[in-house]
């Protein structure tokens, strides 16, 4: 089984929307996959007493050929998962979180474990570890998430750099195409990003797609570049 590890440059960078993506892709071509979220904040409540994930929705209804999917410690504040679960006299143990993921799916026979993070890269998961801690202590391949619009540059190269002080491998990439983008600015931004390490796919930008709102639509991506080398893996 291969995990993959989903982050971003920033948060609302459209992690989840790439991380449907990438389970339809790879379940649809036959692949036995499951999506984790491992830690959700801003979860919505589900009118008795409980929190559902909306990302954890979202990803089923995007890619009903998942094998199983699952949905860590989840919490009401939309803010960074140290700070939520401070809120709520709950704490964030990094191996204890990590011990969790890896033994919820040791007995299927999966392909690829998906696991998708909180906000972005370097968002503390307590006063000592934060995602990219995370994804190192699950031995996963990053799949860093970043987008085209003005500004990306600065924020993908900073958040590229510090994965590499922290991992023993090449980050993939996954491009979302902003909303509204200078057609020379992007392009410029698309080529430089791509320089910095292989890039999976680059998904054009979804208008009605929010995965923050309470129902979540199944996309109809299209994506640009469809060339996914974990295929053969």
């Amino acid at each position: 089984m291969k995990t993959l590890f989903i982050s971003g440059t920033n948060t609302g960078i459209g992690k989840t929307v790439a991380a449907a993506w990438l389970c339809r892709e790879l379940s649809n071509s036959g692949k036995r996959c499951a999506y984790v979220k491992a830690v959700q904040t801003g979860g919505f409540p589900d009118g008795s007493g409980g929190l559902v994930s909306v990302d954890l929705e979202y990803v089923k209804i995007s890619a009903p050929n998942l094998v199983d999917s699952f949905c860590g410690p989840n919490f009401l504040l939309p803010a960074s998962p140290h700070l939520a679960a401070e809120q709520e006299q709950r704490s964030i143990e990094l191996n204890s979180l990590t011990a969790q993921l890896k033994d919820l799916y040791a007995h299927l026979d999966l392909d690829f474990l998906i696991i998708e993070g909180a906000g972005g890269l370097a968002v503390p998961l307590n006063d000592e570890h934060d995602m990219l801690d995370l994804c190192v202590a699950l031995k996963a391949q990053l799949i860093l998430v970043t987008t085209t619009g003005l500004g990306t540059l600065n924020h993908h190269k900073l958040r590229h750099l510090y994965a590499q002080s922290k991992l023993s491998h090449e980050p993939l990439i996954i491009i979302n195409r902003a909303s509204c983008e200078n057609p020379l600015i992007e392009a410029d931004n698309i080529k430089l990003i791509k320089g910095l390490s292989p890039c999976l796919a680059i998904l054009p930008h979804q208008a009605d797609l929010d995965t923050e709102g309470s129902s979540p639509l199944s996309p109809q991506f299209k994506a640009e570049l469809n060339q996914l080398n974990l295929l053969n893996a």
